[in-house]
C-alpha cells in the first residue's frame, strides 16, 4: 500500500495522483486536498492537525516530555530548595535588620534625652 506524500494516510488501490517531479521524485497524493496544500498553498504537514504528519509530531513529543520528566522534576526539586534557602535567607537578614534599626531607634531616643 502506498501512502499519500502529505497527510500520510494509506492510499486505497485505484484513487489518489501519483505526481513525478523534475528531479526523479514520485509524489503521492490520495485527494485534491492535499495536492493543494502542498503545491498551490505551500503548507508543510507537520502542522496541520488534520494530517498524520502532525500526528506522528505530537506522539514524538509526547515520548520526549515523558523521558525527560524525571530530570524535570529532578531540577525542580533543586529550585524549590533553592528557593527555600534563599527565603530562609531573606528572612534572617530581615530580622537582623529590623534588630538594628530598633537598637538605632532606642540609642537615638537615649541620646535626644542626655540632651535635654
Amino acid at each position: 500500500m502506498v501512502k499519500c506524500t502529505f497527510c500520510r494516510y494509506t492510499i486505497t488501490p485505484g484513487t489518489g495522483k501519483i505526481f513525478a517531479m523534475n528531479d526523479g521524485k514520485i509524489l503521492h497524493f490520495c485527494s485534491n486536498k492535499c495536492e493543494k496544500n502542498n503545491f498551490k498553498l505551500g503548507r508543510k504537514a507537520r502542522f496541520l492537525k488534520w494530517t498524520g504528519a502532525f500526528m506522528k509530531g505530537t506522539v514524538k513529543v509526547a515520548e520526549k516530555k515523558v523521558e525527560a520528566s524525571v530530570e524535570e522534576v529532578a531540577e525542580k526539586v533543586a529550585a524549590e530548595k533553592r528557593i527555600a534557602e534563599r527565603q530562609e535567607a531573606d528572612a534572617e537578614r530581615k530580622a537582623a535588620s529590623e534588630q538594628a534599626a530598633e537598637k538605632r531607634a532606642a540609642y537615638e531616643k537615649s541620646a535626644a534625652e542626655k540632651k535635654q
